[in-house]
């Protein structure tokens, strides 16, 4: 693991991490990112948020113990399980970089791979 070959405490590590492919994407896509134009930015939000309710919804509503249903886990599908340490689970500075991290990268890097650029 990469935790224990640098000996930085995993949300530091995941902090470096973040903002070495940030610089990486920001360093490649510096002409795209210039030529940006937002169309509809509060219809984008709209739908963000939208997305969001209908993907943690289920969560407030029937509790994470929904996840283990046998339609969700079972040999097919696999096991929901967080890659996050135990003890990381509780501490608000993990859990405000973790989610800029997926908030910034997940989404650029998604259509990057499924696009191919």
């Amino acid at each position: 693991m990469a935790e224990r070959a640098v000996a930085l405490p995993t949300e530091w590590l995941y902090l470096f991490r973040i903002t070495a492919v940030l610089a990486v994407l920001a360093w490649v896509s510096r002409r795209v990112v210039a030529s940006l134009r937002f169309s509809a930015p509060l219809a984008s939000a709209a739908m963000g948020i939208a997305v969001f309710l209908i993907w943690i919804g289920p969560d407030v509503l029937f509790g994470p113990g929904y996840r283990h249903y046998w339609l969700f886990d079972n040999a097919a599908m696999g096991t929901a399980a967080s890659s996050a340490p135990a003890a990381l689970k509780h501490n608000w500075w993990f859990i405000l970089i973790r989610t800029a991290g997926c908030t910034a990268l997940v989404p650029v890097l998604e259509e990057l791979f499924w696009r191919g650029g």
